[in-house]
This record gives C-alpha cells, structure tokens and sequence, in this order.
C-alpha cells in the first residue's frame, strides 16, 4: 500500500482568485470610474470594508495556492491531518469512528479516544467519495 497525498484543488483556488480579484477592480472601477469622485460617504465605508474582507479572502487563497502542503496524508500505518501548517497524526488502531458528513460543505470526522477532528474536504484535489473509498480501504489495514 502507497503512501498517499491530498492538496489543495490548484485549479478551483487559482479561479476563485481571480474571480475575487475581478470583483474586487469591476467594484472599484463602478464607484469610482462610472459614478465618479461624487460618490457619497457611505459607499467609500462600505468599499473600504469590502476590499478589506476582498484583499484577506485573496490573501488566504494565495498562501493556500503557494502552499503545497497536503492537508490529508495517507499511510499504511496512520492518516496525518495538515490544518493551517498543523499536521497532527493518528494510527489506525486510535480512530474508534470516522464519517464524512456535510453541512455547508463536506466533512472529515475523526474520533480517537480523546480527540475529534473534524477536516474540511472543500477546495481539495479528491473528491468526498473518493476520500471516502480511501478511509475505507486504510482503516481496514
């Protein structure tokens, strides 16, 4: 059994990109291009606040682009979770249960002994199904 790997979907990350960034120069070019300088004060805060919450969103999707860290790490003998530069492993024998579940997305849900994980499975190179097959296929092991 191979060693395997999940990163994040490059593809989907670097599209969200530039569609933040689209928004975010077609946002400006309204206020200030179309309506010109005479916009009132109201829309200047409220385009503060967005491209601060625009310039953030694009900030993280960059650092998780450049990043090729996996976020799910597959072994023979355990399964490493990667969140934020964290990675943290578990052996087979440690996890009681697991499920993928989905609210707003779907989700990887590890119970051990005395920790839950939960791992968000949005924007990564497999599919939920697929990570499912794999859980199944390694926690046999």
């Amino acid at each position: 059994m191979q060693t395997i790997e999940i990163r994040q979907n490059k593809k989907a990350l670097t599209i969200m990109l530039a569609l933040l960034a689209a928004g975010w120069i077609g946002l400006n070019y309204y206020i200030y291009v179309l309506k010109g300088l005479k916009t009132n004060t109201e829309l200047n805060i409220l385009n503060i606040a967005l491209t601060g919450i625009m310039a953030y969103a694009i900030y993280r999707g960059t650092k998780k682009l450049r990043s090729n860290e996996p976020v799910l790490i597959f072994t023979k003998s355990e399964l490493t979770i990667n969140i934020n530069g964290d990675p943290e492993s578990f052996l087979w024998l440690q996890i009681i249960e697991w499920e993928i579940g989905r609210d707003e997305n779907y989700y990887l849900l590890i119970k051990t002994g005395d920790a839950k994980r939960k791992v968000s499975l949005a924007w990564l190179e497999k599919k939920p199904a697929e990570i499912r097959e794999l859980m199944i296929e390694y926690s046999r092991k």
